[in-house]
């Protein structure tokens, strides 16, 4: 029987593993591997080290010396004018730029939406987040803030006031108004006299108006985020008719059949909604039957690649 060798476990410091060897080796040998090794780890650090703070200098560095050679430029340069600055009546303005350097601040130059949302700071010129700008009426007139797009809606369409523009979007000429987004939304309902919790009312209002509004953002909405039930829907109609196929004593299962069921009239009632007449549950029910059906055929054709 082959004798087993001794296991001698030795840690090389008080934050290591112990490292294990077998008893051929002598101590000696032993203690000359875990000083080597100690060694190899301390040249290691030390490099690691160096390439860090060798790293860090020379960025600071070269941070400092754009710093300073903005500030040169800017003294030895004196006031220009061209074409644009002739308009304006301003001295065109040197701006330096560091890619170093970051702000989680607005930059000076913003315009358009975004300029809405702050103003520019005396001193350094940034940006500061402020509400939305008043603007008086004129009698039964008011001009709307500029940059949502409203000034040119309102001359397109002959509007005197924001508010109206409530009845003339609702006008089938009037629907050409492109909304940006609810930013863009937020200023809207601001130049109509609208507050939070009044859009908020008005958005509950219009959801409820009618049935078919309900269904769609209860039921179709939630199909499109990855609910599962319009697809089992489908998939239970489809398993009916196929069985009813097979047996011949059955009748054809058809849409009629299903807006029947008890399965479709538990499904509505889960989501709140109401199944409305044969006719607008047919149509409704073939509409999503279409787009289960390209669902399937995307998930078929992806699996083949």
């Amino acid at each position: 029987m082959k004798k087993k060798k001794p296991i001698i476990a030795i840690k090389a410091d008080k934050n290591s593993k112990p490292i294990v060897f077998t008893g051929d080796k002598p101590n000696n040998s032993i203690r000359e591997i875990l000083d080597k090794f100690n060694e190899d780890q301390k040249r290691l650090r030390d490099k690691l080290k160096a390439i860090e703070l060798n790293t860090k200098e020379p960025l600071a560095d070269l941070t400092k010396k754009i710093a300073e050679t903005n500030e040169k430029i800017k003294k030895n340069l004196k006031p220009q004018t061209d074409a644009v600055s002739l308009l304006t009546g301003k001295p065109i303005e040197f701006k330096s730029y560091n890619p170093f350097l970051f702000s989680n601040r607005l930059p000076k130059d913003k315009s358009g939406i975004m300029s809405l949302l702050s103003r520019p700071d005396d001193k350094t010129g940034r940006r500061i987040r402020y509400l939305v700008p008043k603007i008086r009426p004129e009698g039964h007139k008011r001009k709307p803030i500029t940059g949502t797009g409203l000034s040119s809606y309102m001359d397109r369409h002959k509007i005197e006031n924001p508010v109206d523009f409530a009845k003339t979007y609702l006008t089938k000429k009037g629907k050409d108004y492109k909304i940006k987004g609810h930013i863009n939304l937020r200023f809207l309902c601001e130049q109509m006299n609208v507050t939070v919790e009044e859009a908020l009312l008005y958005i509950c209002e219009g959801m409820r108006k009618s049935h078919s509004r309900w269904r769609e953002h209860r039921i179709n909405k939630e199909y499109w985020r990855g609910s599962q039930d319009i697809i089992n829907l489908v998939g239970y109609f489809d398993e009916k008719v196929a069985f009813h196929k097979k047996k011949k004593e059955l009748n054809a299962y058809t849409i009629k059949s299903l807006y029947n069921s008890q399965y479709v009239k538990d499904l509505f009632k889960n989501y709140g909604c109401v199944t409305g007449s044969y006719s607008e549950f047919t149509r409704w029910f073939k509409q999503m039957k279409h787009h289960v059906y390209a669902y399937r055929l995307a998930q078929k054709m992806k699996s083949k690649k």
